[in-house]
């Protein structure tokens, strides 16, 4: 079972769509993670792949490419097109950003990226649309984001 992974500028395009730092160490790192088991506030290695299965966690004060800070679960008894879903990716996640991150995505230089069900994952189970901050591109993190205004 593995995950699309949709990279998403923050801003300016039709696909445009937090935790503290001793929250986040208490969260499991270094380790893989199956895409389908990750939580709000875990730092992840952003995969190079599209399609995304296990996924390597990190401690949030060591450098890291990417923090979990939504997932929606999707109730829909049918995995909806690949359109609506892209469409209901990009608007999910940003309408979560600010919350998480404590600025609006036109005013932080960090992008989004987002993970959701392929047809095979949904098949089996898969439901959620996974919402994670990145920093600019060719940076990584070394903090959490949550709450950060970053």
């Amino acid at each position: 079972m593995s995950h699309a992974l949709r990279s998403m500028l923050a801003v300016g395009t039709a696909a445009a769509m937090g935790l503290s730092l001793s929250a986040c160490s208490l969260l499991p790192f270094g380790n893989q993670t199956h895409s389908t088991s990750l939580k709000v506030g875990q730092c992840i290695q952003l995969p190079d792949d599209d399609e995304v299965g296990d996924i390597t966690t990190a401690n949030c004060a060591e450098e890291h490419t990417g923090e979990v800070y939504y997932i929606l679960t999707l109730t829909q008894d049918t995995l909806p097109s690949r359109a609506e879903i892209e469409k209901l990716t990009s608007d999910t996640c940003d309408d979560n950003f600010e919350a998480y991150v404590g600025s609006a995505t036109n005013e932080t230089e960090l992008d989004v990226t987002a993970m959701f069900p392929t047809k095979n994952s949904w098949d089996k189970g898969d439901r959620d649309i996974v919402c994670i901050v990145i920093p600019a591109e060719g940076k990584t993190l070394t903090q959490s984001v949550r709450g950060s205004g970053m």
